[in-house]
């Protein structure tokens, strides 16, 4: 076909769109489409995805666009492969979402190398590559792509497929809060300069980032009130249990376990809040034994089954985006222990500062998507996690993710959420803790709860709704066994 007839068609065709005369439009845009029109074939599969002046038809939306990505259009490329990333309009198909993105990637498409990343990172629908996943984000990064230069930030900071480099995770959180469009940034780059990982400390610039977000973040309004104060560090709980805080000389205390610097954006605390929070946790451990070191085992079940049956899950979907105070708590003591709501990050956090008032050694552990423990039980480390836990014990049920060893943790908890970030203290767990034991003593920790009033035995009535999937046999072995 002619240039000059090809021009025409065009002309001919957005006269026709424009006089709404959508049959004839696509009548000859599909004769275009038809001899090989790139621009034809696009609009075309437009038309039938999003059902433009004909009947939508997904599957010939697919056909065209395949036609355009067949002959190298990186747009028909990153449509397709987002298509199936997101099970838009059609199934979700990991490995063909890698198929077509690898090849937009290729031609240099920002969007495309964050989403091909992402799967990388993830391990869907390809192997698992940090160090891929790394180089995308970067290619991507430096084009200007704001998610990806957050990302780029994060496996800076956690030594993801590169070399753990604060200044360098600091100096993409930076590019990522001039965009003023990924505002978790400014959360992690002033927990930065909070903290002083590479940058100099600057609790003012910290505050300055925080409030860029247009929320008042817990952290800024504590920093904005040291007026000059020093923050207090401690690595838990219990090394300030029963301390008197001097309150002329300190303004803050600043809760980082000492295994785990990067845990780090959720750990500044009012005197005020710290006070309270120390206050209840020595109040429920009154219930729990002391630790002779023979009774390891149940103390820890006493600890687990309490912060169970005190505090639940606050839904992260429930949580705006830009509801950093909240964001902030839930992952904290303060959302725990006393607001009673908590993401992972919160449940953790908690488990590992109970335990610490009765000197067993426990750990936060980082991963993708997820965070949960390492817990030392008579000499030995084992995987708990409490968040998946917590429903099925307030319910009577066993749990399935307390005191296992690395193999059973991975294989049965939720798929893809189990990678430990590199560069943190992770002992090796090569073993479950024996169930029988752990099923005998939770039913006497049950036991000796219920008689004090700590576990409410009306849970097990709730309803589906309350989402506790409730088992009535279930709850009638679990009352003959006691």
């Amino acid at each position: 076909m002619e240039i000059n007839e090809v021009a025409k068609m065009y002309e001919e065709t957005a006269k026709l769109l424009d006089k709404e005369k959508y049959i004839a439009a696509i009548t000859l845009m599909r004769k275009l489409a038809e001899q090989g029109e790139v621009e034809a074939q696009l609009n075309l599969a437009s038309f039938y995805m999003y059902g433009n002046g004909v009947e939508k038809n997904i599957e010939e939306s697919i056909y065209w666009y395949e036609k355009a990505a067949e002959q190298g259009d990186v747009e028909a490329q990153r449509i397709l492969g987002d298509l199936y990333f997101w099970a838009e309009e059609v199934k979700q198909d990991y490995e063909k979402a890698v198929y077509w993105l690898k090849k937009a990637a290729k031609q240099g498409d920002a969007f495309s190398q964050n989403e091909l990343a992402y799967l990388y990172k993830k391990g869907l629908g390809v192997d698992q590559s940090f160090i891929k996943a790394w180089i995308l984000y970067t290619a991507s990064a430096i084009q200007g792509d704001v998610d990806s230069q957050f990302e780029l930030g994060q496996f800076y900071q956690y030594g993801l497929g590169t070399e753990k480099d604060y200044k360098k995770a600091a100096y993409w959180y930076q590019k990522a809060v001039e965009q003023k469009e990924q505002m978790e940034a400014n959360i992690f780059l002033g927990a930065f300069y909070e903290n002083g990982l590479g940058v100099e400390q600057d609790y003012e610039k910290a505050c300055e980032i925080y409030r860029e977000t247009g929320q008042e973040c817990y952290s800024e309004k504590i920093i904005s009130k040291l007026n000059g104060k020093k923050v207090k560090i401690i690595n838990n709980i219990s090394e300030a249990l029963e301390e008197e805080i001097d309150e002329e000389k300190y303004g803050a205390i600043k809760i980082i376990p000492k295994d785990n610097v990067d845990f780090l954006a959720h750990t500044l605390y009012s005197i005020e809040d710290f006070k309270k929070i120390r206050r209840e946790i020595k109040t429920l451990l009154k219930s729990v034994e002391n630790n002779n070191g023979k009774n390891e085992l149940k103390v820890f079940m006493q600890i687990y089954t309490l912060i169970a049956n005190i505090v639940t899950y606050d839904c992260e979907e429930e949580v705006s985006s830009d509801d950093y105070d909240r964001l902030y708590t839930s992952r904290n003591l303060v959302g725990g222990v006393l607001k009673g709501k908590s993401v992972c990050t919160g449940y953790a956090e908690i488990l590992r500062n109970f335990l610490a008032c009765r000197n067993i050694e426990c750990r936060i552990i980082s991963s993708q998507g997820h965070t949960y423990n390492q817990v030392k039980i008579n000499g030995k480390w084992y995987y708990a996690d409490l968040t998946n836990d917590a429903d099925s014990i307030r319910s009577g049920k066993r749990f399935k993710w307390c005191l296992k060893g690395k193999d059973t943790f991975k294989n049965d908890n939720n798929i893809g959420l189990h990678n430990d970030y590199p560069n943190q203290t992770v002992d090796e767990a090569k073993e479950d803790y024996p169930e029988e034991e752990i099923k005998k003593v939770f039913i006497e920790v049950m036991d000796e709860f219920i008689g004090e009033g700590l576990v409410n035995m009306s849970r097990f009535l709730e309803n589906e709704d309350e989402g506790l999937q409730v088992d009535v046999e279930d709850i009638s072995t679990f009352l003959d066994e006691r």
